[in-house]
């Protein structure tokens, strides 16, 4: 970072975490997202108050929701290299006065923050609407509640220990799509999913709010982070040597 961290990457990040979407004609205005958002929180609502009313419901399966925020983020990172491209930035961004490791660090750091809202926003909807169960079952206790939002924030936590691998592997694959190695993508989905298998298949990837705080959860989560960053490191090499413009 030559001309500073204060004066280049803090900018940098503070542009990518505010930035909003280009000026093309969007599909939906702000008014029919509003409208979609609370007629799907009313039928939640609604759903909520049925199966409280008529069934003993289990609480804490509703936080399954958050094995499927990695899998989001991913998506919304690779969007955070396409649109450069799409918005026709990409000239302005790539010869900005910092090397391509910022320009990816800036990317990472920015989605990492914004991840850590969607989770925390996430996590704040779902204990509203468990304690609206809690309030209104006779099944449910105060003390269900509170067992409820404990398991919540472990939840919450293996969220953002998640979140640094799957944004770096959504700034990879969003540049490898511009990049002269493109025709490597579909061998990227090839070690992706068996990477997933495996890990299936020997319970590394499995929904159990059972699971503790170990060494060898502690290690996993210490070279999950290695590979993001040597992942980050390839990211930036690609910009560098790699790109197809």
């Amino acid at each position: 970072m030559q001309p500073g961290l204060k004066s280049v990457f803090v900018p940098l990040v503070r542009h990518e975490f505010y930035r909003k979407r280009g000026r093309r004609r969007q599909w939906m205005n702000r008014q029919w997202r509003l409208t979609y958002l609370l007629f799907f929180l009313m039928i939640t609502l609604v759903l909520t108050t049925y199966f409280s009313l008529s069934y003993k419901i289990q609480l804490n399966y509703i936080w399954y929701v958050f094995f499927g925020l990695p899998w989001a983020i991913f998506g919304l990172t690779i969007s955070r290299i396409v649109r450069e491209w799409r918005g026709e930035t990409v000239g302005w961004w790539l010869t900005l006065p910092c090397s391509r490791q910022t320009l990816i660090s800036a990317k990472f750091a920015a989605s990492f923050m914004m991840s850590i809202l969607i989770a925390l926003a996430v996590y704040v909807l779902i204990l509203l609407f468990g304690g609206y169960a809690a309030l209104i079952s006779a099944s449910l206790s105060l003390k269900d509640f509170g067992s409820f939002a404990e398991s919540g924030l472990w939840f919450f936590f293996l969220d953002i220990c998640s979140f640094p691998l799957a944004i770096a592997f959504g700034l990879l694959y969003g540049t490898l799509a511009q990049t002269k190695w493109r025709p490597a993508i579909p061998l990227f989905w090839i070690i992706w999913s068996l990477g997933w298998s495996i890990g299936g298949s020997l319970g590394w990837i499995r929904p159990d709010p059972s699971i503790q705080l170990s060494f060898t959860m502690i290690l996993t989560v210490l070279i999950s982070w290695t590979i993001s960053w040597l992942l980050l490191v390839l990211t930036a090499w690609l910009l560098e040597k790699k790109l197809d413009l």
